[in-house]
């Protein structure tokens, strides 16, 4: 596997490569299908692959809050139940990343291998799903957390395009 890549240039800067991989679904397709022998497009530039910074460790209350005498305790417990399988179609699922209960129960799952983000009923049931793999509004790349707001909202972080998506659920 030569290094750096056949397609690069030695006149140009290689991050500039790393920025439109980032930057630009079609160019990241292109690279994925046509050099798989690549574990990354640093690898095949040439760069030395992104450390992420350390997090430092969180570091607990002093004392810890005190639990309302209504709120309830656990002890224990029992599998309920299990949903979804590996795939690409409805209620199927690739990586999923994350899973949000919202508002009566529903479900909402990162389905990070899938580019998308599903919904369930409280049962497990598919009920439906939100986005494909793009830049678009609407569209993710590697969508990652979930949270539920106010009003039938729902924020999904969309990793691989580095924002955050909010949805008007109805």
């Amino acid at each position: 596997m030569p290094v750096p890549a056949p397609f690069v240039d030695p006149g140009t800067d290689p991050q500039g490569y790393v920025d439109r991989y980032n930057s630009d679904a079609a160019y990241r397709d292109w690279f994925d299908s046509n050099y798989p022998e690549y574990p990354s497009i640093y690898a095949a530039v040439g760069l030395p692959e992104p450390v992420p910074p350390a997090v430092p460790p969180a570091v607990p209350p002093a004392v810890p809050p005190a639990v309302p005498p209504s709120s309830q305790s656990f002890t224990s417990g029992m599998f309920a139940f299990e949903f979804g399988s590996l795939g690409s179609g409805p209620g199927h699922l690739m990586a999923p990343r994350n899973v949000a209960f919202g508002p009566g129960g529903f479900m909402a799952v990162a389905d990070t291998g899938n580019h998308r983000v599903q919904v369930f009923n409280p049962d497990g049931t598919f009920a439906f799903a939100l986005g494909l793999r793009g830049e678009g509004p609407g569209e993710f790349y590697w969508p990652e957390g979930l949270a539920f707001g106010p009003g039938g909202l729902l924020a999904v972080a969309d990793m691989g395009n580095n924002r955050v998506q909010v949805f008007r659920l109805q």
